[in-house]
């Protein structure tokens, strides 16, 4: 992994191109957002960032055209309208479970996430848990290695360890978002729709990886060798 000069983007995978920018706030979820180049040299933009500097954005401006644009599940669309008054070509994703809510809060016009499918670079997948009700979509590497695959999340594990205030450091803590490697109380109440049926899917999904790193959209990037199993035990597995 290396820093971008500015020390805001980092490149995580020079093969696929995938890079990530993050912010961490005392009194918020800390923010992390992702683009990753497709194989037309468009990037697309993973859960953007609601308030994202200048030089940022020159800077992935650098890697490529912004050409998409897409909601890792519909919580996630803070960021989404500030992107499209810069990128106002980019064309909006979602899974196609999110795709009502989103359009309904954001007022925008969402296609489904599996049309992109086609466009992913070698080695680069969409994963869509099962069982939920938000549509959460992840990115997964496959390596040509063992043990060397990324695993980008959304909402279904934190790892946020940057110290929050007083009151949001008690919010956090009893919702299970923090500090540390996390599954929230939160997501089990409003995010699963049938617990066996996403336990059954983590199961399949992780027998089948070579993943040891894991880019969450709240928090820092967690390393290990036992990430799969380590990730399975967070939901009891």
């Amino acid at each position: 992994m290396a820093w971008d000069d500015n020390h805001r983007w980092l490149e995580v995978s020079a093969s696929p191109d995938i890079w990530t920018w993050s912010s961490t706030s005392q009194t918020f979820f800390d923010l992390r957002m992702l683009a990753f180049k497709l194989k037309t040299g468009g990037l697309v933009v993973v859960s953007p960032v609601p308030e994202v500097d200048e030089a940022s954005l020159a800077v992935l401006d650098s890697y490529g055209p912004v050409t998409a644009i897409l909601a890792p599940n519909y919580y996630h669309n803070l960021g989404i309208k500030n992107f499209l008054r810069r990128y106002p070509a980019a064309k909006l994703y979602a899974h196609d479970r999110a795709i009502p809510r989103l359009e309904k809060v954001t007022g925008l016009n969402f296609a489904s996430a599996l049309q992109l499918a086609d466009l992913l670079p070698n080695d680069l997948h969409f994963a869509f848990p099962e069982g939920l009700k938000q549509g959460e979509v992840w990115l997964y590497t496959e390596s040509k290695s063992q043990n060397s695959g990324i695993l980008a999340v959304c909402d279904c594990f934190f790892n946020m360890r940057s110290e929050k205030n007083f009151i949001w450091d008690k919010v956090f803590r009893l919702a299970n978002t923090y500090p540390g490697l996390k599954v929230s109380r939160v997501f089990g109440w409003t995010a699963v729709a049938d617990r066996d049926r996403y336990r059954e899917w983590l199961r399949h999904f992780f027998s089948q990886s070579k993943m040891t790193v894991m880019i969450p959209s709240h928090g820092e990037i967690y390393e290990s060798l036992g990430l799969a199993d380590e990730l399975l035990a967070l939901n009891g597995l």
